[in-house]
């Protein structure tokens, strides 16, 4: 894998001038991710009527210690997007996918898939609430399929979706 702060120029025709690795060792490298975390997981708990989040109570230590690798999509010099990832032999768990809702709807989060999927081959994975209609569409567009529901212990129903990996590289 590359070194951290590596830079991808962003997909032809895309919305993103900059897709690059985030070395959360950068002063403020893990706060500013978080910030952008916040906004957007703030507007998915509104979407989804449900405020308990998990990632909304998460601080920026929480971040460095997650073991996740982290995708960065900057437009100029302003965060847009994140992705982070962990790898998990031969498939890959996406942990978080946020785009700042002033940037929804412009294709960064399919570009951010995009810098992923050149990185991890294999099968792909993601979790997001039953209620997230963006979310799934987005990710059944993307060629994502079903895999297992459940719920919380405080109720709220969760879907995880799989998508195959590619043979290419």
């Amino acid at each position: 894998m590359p070194a951290a702060g590596t830079q991808w120029p962003a997909t032809a025709g895309g919305n993103c001038n900059t897709v690059r690795l985030l070395d959360l060792s950068q002063p403020g490298a893990a706060r500013r991710a978080l910030r952008l975390q916040r906004r957007a997981y703030r507007r998915e708990a509104r979407l989804i009527g449900y405020r308990r989040i998990p990632a909304l109570r998460e601080k920026a230590s929480d971040l460095l210690h997650s073991g996740e690798s982290f995708l960065l999509c900057y437009q100029g010099r302003r965060l847009a997007g994140l992705l982070s990832w962990r790898p998990r032999g031969r498939w890959a768990e996406i942990c978080r996918l946020v785009v700042d809702p002033r940037c929804w709807r412009r294709g960064l989060a399919g570009e951010l898939l995009a810098a992923l999927e050149a990185r991890e081959a294999g099968e792909l994975r993601v979790a997001t609430a039953a209620a997230n209609a963006p979310a799934l569409a987005f990710y059944r567009k993307h060629g994502f399929r079903p895999l297992r529901r459940w719920r919380t212990p405080d109720g709220l129903e969760l879907r995880s979706l799989c998508r195959p990996g590619s043979t290419a590289r």
